[in-house]
């Protein structure tokens, strides 16, 4: 079930088994992590087919872990050198601009907005004056946010 492809054994108790002996009596299967040099390997195989362009979409509503690990993992992108397309909301959005921006390579992260600039909530104003490439479409200023957000 897990692990690297050695066998593993799987004991699943009867219903009535865990009832009556408890969860102590479960056993589903015993995890082998895969030694460090197969994850270094992926990682390896994913950086040498190069750069990519890559569109971050998300949720406004999202945790603060979540959206530490999202500005993590845009920061990493950006460094290894990924071009990052995002929007200016808050949540998803704002986590990659932090993130990319933290990376210090303006030129990789392009932020494309429904509306124009001013239309933005004045948190997502100050944050996207410190982004370089920043598309706006001030056509669709007279669209409220979520049909300006499907066009």
């Amino acid at each position: 079930m897990f692990g690297s492809g050695d066998e593993v054994s799987t004991k699943i108790p009867t219903q009535a088994q865990s009832l009556v002996e408890g969860s102590n009596s479960v056993l589903v299967s015993e995890y082998k992590p895969s030694a460090d040099v197969d994850y270094l390997q992926e990682l390896l195989a994913i950086q040498q087919q190069g750069p990519r362009t890559i569109g971050f979409f998300g949720t406004r509503n999202m945790g603060f872990m979540h959206q530490e690990l999202i500005e993590i993992l845009s920061y990493a992108l950006v460094i290894t050198k990924n071009h990052l397309f995002t929007s200016g909301a808050s949540g998803t959005n704002a986590a990659v601009i932090r993130g990319a921006l933290r990376a210090e390579k303006p030129e990789l992260l392009t932020v494309i907005l429904p509306q124009s600039l001013k239309k933005q909530p004045p948190e997502s104003q100050e944050l996207l004056s410190k982004v370089k490439n920043v598309v706006e479409k001030p056509y669709n200023d007279h669209l409220p946010l979520i049909e300006a957000s499907r066009t």
